[in-house]
């Protein structure tokens, strides 16, 4: 990172070329440009998104948080969190544990959501969730799923377009089928057991699609 500069950014819309060093962005790896702090109301003029080094460091160093975040989670720390939970909501937190789920499950839950990127701030909502589920059901990747589906409103809305419409990029029917049938179930949940070299080939197009749509928005002028 160059503290002396600042980082353009095209999110789609640029009308023209700005002047300044190509690079890659730090966090999500995508194409940029080293530019002067002279040159910044220039290319704001072109629509480019500028970001000062401050900005830049502090949202590296949150996306390295974010993505080390289900390794950090431990036992205590989820204690901490059911605890000041139960300070306003002791009913839901004395029904879930250990009425149905242990400490361990819990944080197994939390980790699989965080390793998804789900924010795991609505902690009500998510423990709500579970002591509705664990009754019918200990699958710890099922009750992910069921966390999941119940936090939709938030993980959507960071996607949303000014106009609160949502794109998407969507899978084949016959890719979804073929995922769906090898779908086995496991002591630690349903797990996908596919061919490592087709796998491998889904994986590379879905990177690529969403390095080509990348960008894009559809309330822009």
């Amino acid at each position: 990172i160059k503290l002396d500069r600042y980082l353009a950014m095209n999110p789609g819309t640029a009308v023209e070329q700005v002047e300044g060093e190509p690079t890659m962005e730090p966090v999500y790896n995508s194409a940029a440009i080293w530019i002067k702090e002279d040159m910044r109301e220039h290319a704001e003029g072109l629509k480019y998104t500028v970001v000062d080094p401050p900005t830049i460091i502090s949202t590296h160093i949150q996306e390295i948080i974010r993505h080390h975040a289900p390794d950090l989670i431990t036992r205590q720390d989820v204690q901490s969190l059911m605890d000041s939970l139960k300070q306003n909501n002791p009913t839901v937190v004395a029904e879930l544990i250990p009425g149905q789920l242990t400490l361990g499950e819990v944080q197994k839950v939390l980790h699989n959501l965080l390793r998804q990127g789900i924010s795991i701030r609505d902690l009500l909502t998510i423990a709500e969730t579970l002591a509705d589920w664990a009754p019918k059901t200990k699958d710890i990747g099922f009750l992910t799923e069921q966390a999941r589906m119940s936090l939709s409103r938030q993980i959507i809305k960071r996607y949303l377009s000014k106009q609160g419409t949502l794109s998407a990029i969507t899978l084949h029917p016959n890719l979804e089928n073929e995922l769906a049938n090898n779908l086995q179930q496991t002591p630690e949940g349903e797990q996908l057991v596919l061919d490592p070299a087709k796998l491998q080939k889904i994986i590379r197009a879905i990177q690529e699609e969403i390095k080509r749509t990348r960008g894009f928005r559809p309330d822009a002028d």
